[in-house]
């Protein structure tokens, strides 16, 4: 810098100082002198000399002056009681160039904000910039932007001319000092700080920069609306007609050096981007709970010399309220270089937008794999990628591995994992769309073709290098989940895990292929297997990345599920409870880790039929989503699907139906009506209409569901699990309208498919299944048949979940049960209603309504073995249940009743 600027920038630091500790008591301005100017002798000589000129001002004006005449008001100046209508109550701050008193408006009365110009400050620069700051605020009409109500000029005591004008006067603290006492977590910090880049923004299109942001020139009134001050500074342009109106020279350095960008600390034409290196800050700060930068101790020119050629610090990726494409938007407001950052205020608000709604930002080179895997993280309804075009698919199971990636560089960022993501983005490509030729397989190559012809040629493509294809087969068990074929995915995951572990893949690495094979465990409903990974993903990466990290959380929830489903379903619940009370500490309570953890905790709740937790948590779901990303937003969607759930659970039909419907509406609006998607939320709509009552609904319902069969047949074939849950709602539906030759050949038919799908191997889906079919059989009176199909499906659970009891465990030992005695074999009908009704015990607890229906159908079986008294003990259970729950005049309650008082008396 010039001798000039340096001498400017010596003058600023002086008068920042002076002001700053000028109404301290003498010892105080003492002491904070001498820490502030750190040894600077100079400085402080020169504040000093500044602080003497004050006093002898000051008790000049102390005396009284009558007769005096007026004198120059760099010397002589005092403030009166009023100016213009206003009768100026206390001094409540002050900047640069004027005092800011609180004062009272004659009519209408009201508190307002009196802003005059120093006595300091009253040469031809300062004063200048007193009026274009006025100029200024009359530019402006924000709602976040304190508004100019009148300006003039007033005479002091001594008839000294003081420029002034009134605004709004808003109570409230600074932004960042309200933030933290009212403990607000990062997403409503977030919201707090748009509104403030929308106020910024209105002053750049109205040709503003404002040049002096900081978290003390924001107040946060009682609304709880932040409102942008002092606008003295501000610099004008006239952007139309590209000339800059200047109110300081060029040189000059004006504003809060800790708050500065370093082009304006050098004195260089600011611009909007100006502005927002100010905002990224205060963003900083908001979220990290620290100034970016502090000065403290340093002289003027060590200060200046960090503001302007320091590179800014690095922001921490692994900060709790930080994830990769925040902290990304966050550094880019930074950069040092004003070519590289947010063009102006719009741009950072709608790239933090992008952010919160689950989109691409643009503050990264973006390409198109990046892009849509952001598309997918907004829309994640189960399937309904499966029914898009090949390259769809292609681009979403690309972006699959671009989002584990991403994940992995906020743990480990190194260049080789950036090498390892360009080399997987380049097979993939590669490898799937040249394996999609529509001439040979036709248009609806199915995506799950593509990524097996990928594994196939994987090891071929990519002998030499055990990381990269680690790396794929690990981004391939993502992409075989997210496409409900578990197999394939454990396949992979293994193939990954073992990759990583012959070749000494690093720990993250290794742990996040274990992940995967969990994943892809609990898809396949293998608990056990599952829990053993889960446990070892959550230890390793508790001793690496610390207990309550997002990544380690996420592991923990997945033990917690797997306990959960096992049969340790009050102390999993519990301890999912505890993972989502630290999720709303850590990461609050709208965000995207509590909002999951609230999901599973809801979907635990209705298992366990604690029926009001369960709506209580669907809906603190459902309205977070809304009130965040919007109604359509994919987060919304799948809230909205679980809240109807629980509805139908507790026989608020209609409620769910309005919900269901809903659900169907968005699918076919955002995926089209021949989508997976669609077909799945006909589904879900289908089953809801078949519980309510009114005859017309069960037509609707049945060709809901031939819809969706038709639908998931095309798109995804007859094994998919969209098409085996139509198939099975469908049998159900046949057999309760009385359709049972109907219901026989489709639930038949879903067996067959799910043999094949499965391979003759167990399975739950399976066990479920071939449990529908004694169901189906039952209702059509073929008792002997049922009894087979039950007693199947219960060898199939105890094989798969040895011993432990599961919800659909404990139904088909139900169903097994009331089949063998309707078949005559009460022998082996009482054992088996013995263990479902412990079964239920243990899942549910005693006072559950299934709990009460296993007691009625073992009283019922116990009188037929001639044993009343035991039978009686049940019913009264039984009775005392169905009141309680469902109310005397259910049919079930009515039930009960006659058969207990068709007992002999005593029971016996």
């Amino acid at each position: 810098m010039t001798d000039s600027e340096v001498a400017a920038l010596r003058h600023r630091r002086v008068t920042e100082l002076f002001l700053t500790i000028v109404d301290l008591d003498p010892a105080e301005r003492e002491e904070a002198l001498a820490r502030a100017c750190n040894g600077d002798l100079e400085l402080r000589t020169e504040v000093n000399a500044m602080l003497a000129f004050d006093a002898e001002r000051s008790s000049l004006l102390d005396s009284p002056v009558a007769g005096v005449p007026a004198r120059s008001a760099t010397t002589m100046v005092s403030v009166p009681e009023r100016v213009g209508p206003y009768r100026l109550l206390e001094r409540i701050g002050e900047g640069g160039m004027g005092v800011v008193h609180r004062a009272e408006q004659d009519s209408p009365r009201r508190i307002v904000a009196v802003k005059l110009l120093r006595p300091l400050s009253t040469s031809t620069d300062s004063a200048t910039r007193f009026a274009r700051e006025i100029a200024v605020l009359a530019r402006l009409d924000h709602p976040s932007i304190a508004r100019i109500l009148e300006s003039g000029v007033a005479k002091d005591g001594l008839w000294n001319d003081l420029p002034w004008y009134a605004m709004e006067f808003v109570p409230g603290a600074p932004i960042v000092a309200h933030a933290d006492a009212a403990r607000l977590d990062r997403d409503a910090r977030i919201d707090l700080f748009l509104d403030v880049l929308d106020a910024v923004a209105h002053a750049h299109r109205n040709g503003v920069i404002h040049r002096d942001l900081k978290a003390a020139n924001i107040l946060v009134d009682r609304n709880g609306r932040p409102r942008v001050l002092d606008f003295g500074i501000a610099r004008l342009r006239d952007e139309d007609a590209g000339t800059d109106e200047t109110f300081t020279r060029p040189g000059t350095v004006l504003g809060t050096l800790e708050c500065m960008s370093p082009e304006q600390a050098e004195g260089r034409d600011p611009d909007t981007r100006t502005d927002v290196f100010a905002l990224g800050l205060l963003l900083h700060e908001l979220l990290l709970g620290q100034k970016a930068r502090r000065l403290d101790g340093l002289s003027w020119s060590e200060a200046i010399a960090r503001v302007t050629s320091a590179e800014f610090p690095t922001i921490s990726l692994a900060h709790a309220h930080l994830d990769a494409d925040l902290a990304v938007v966050l550094a880019h407001a930074l950069e040092r270089d004003p070519e590289q950052r947010y063009d102006g205020a719009a741009d950072f608000a709608a790239d933090l937008r992008r952010w919160r709604a689950g989109e691409p930002i643009l503050a990264r080179p973006t390409s198109a794999w990046y892009r849509l895997r952001k598309w997918l993280g907004r829309h994640r309804l189960a399937s309904a990628l499966a029914a898009a075009v090949v390259v769809v698919f292609v681009a979403g199971f690309i972006a699959t591995f671009l989002a584990w990636r991403e994940a992995m560089r906020r743990e480990r960022e190194t260049q080789q994992a950036r090498s390892v993501a360009t080399a997987v983005d380049g097979y993939l490509t590669r490898s799937l769309l040249s394996s999609a030729d529509p001439r040979r397989d036709g248009r609806d190559t199915r995506v799950v073709e593509l990524l097996e012809r990928a594994s196939r040629g994987l090891d071929e493509a990519y002998p030499d290098d055990s990381e990269l294809r680690a790396s794929i087969r690990e981004t391939l068990a993502r992409s075989f989940s997210a496409l409900t074929d578990c197999e394939a995915a454990e396949r992979e995951a293994r193939r990954a895990i073992e990759l990583r572990t012959n070749h000494g893949g690093a720990p993250l690495d290794l742990l996040a292929a274990h992940f995967e094979l969990a994943s892809a465990l609990i898809g396949q409903a293998k608990y056990p297997a599952a829990l053993a990974e889960s446990r070892l993903v959550a230890s390793g990466r508790s001793a690496l990345l610390g207990p309550n990290h997002e990544s380690t959380l996420r592991a923990r929830a997945y033990v917690e599920q797997c306990r959960f489903y096992s049969g340790e379903r009050e102390e999993a619940a519990n301890r999912l409870g505890e993972l989502l009370a630290i999720a709303e500490r850590d990461f609050g309570a709208d965000s995207d880790l509590a909002l999951r953890f609230a999901n599973d905790a809801s979907v635990m709740a209705l298992a366990l039929g604690r029926l009001d937790a369960a709506e209580q948590l669907a809906r603190r779901c459902l309205e977070s989503h809304v009130r965040r990303h919007g109604p359509d937003h994919s987060n919304s969607w799948f809230a909205r699907g679980n809240l109807a759930e629980v509805l139908e659970a507790r026989g608020k039909l209609s409620d769910a139906v309005s919900l269901h419907r809903e659900l169907l509406r968005g699918a076919q609006r955002l995926y089209g009506d021949d989508s997976v998607a669609a077909a799945r939320a006909r589904v879900g709509l289908s089953s809801a209409l078949a519980g309510e009552p009114a005859s017309e609904n069960q037509e609707e319902a049945l060709e809901l569901l031939s819809d969706a069969i038709t639908t998931a047949d095309r798109t995804t074939g007859p094994l998919h699990p969209i098409a085996i849950e139509a198939r099975r709602e469908r049998a159900r539906q046949l057999s309760e309208s009385g359709r049972h030759d109907e219901a026989a050949t489709v639930a038949a038919q879903v067996v067959t498919n799910l043999r094949i799908r499965f391979a003759g191997q167990d399975h739950p889906d399976l066990a479920g299944a071939i449990n529908t079919e004694a169901r189906v059989a039952g209702r059509a009176k073929r008792f002997e048949d049922a009894a087979r199909f039950a007693e199947e499906s219960v060898a199939m659970f105890k094989r798969l979940s040895r011993g432990a009891p599961t919800p659909e465990f404990a139904q088909a030992l139900y169903n097994c049960g009331r089949f063998l005695r309707d078949c005559g074999r009460i022998a082996d009908a009482v054992p088996m209603l013995e263990e479902a009704l412990a079964a239920d015990v243990h899942i549910y607890g005693e006072a559950h309504v299934d709990v009460a229906y296993d007691r009625l159908a073992l009283a019922r079986t116990l009188v037929a073995t001639g044993r009343p008294a035991e039978a009686r003990t049940h019913l009264e259970r039984a009775i005392a249940t169905f009141e309680r729950e469902l109310g005397v005049e259910a049919e079930a309650t009515k039930n009960a009743r006659s058969l207990a008082d068709s007992l002999p008396p005593g029971g016996g």
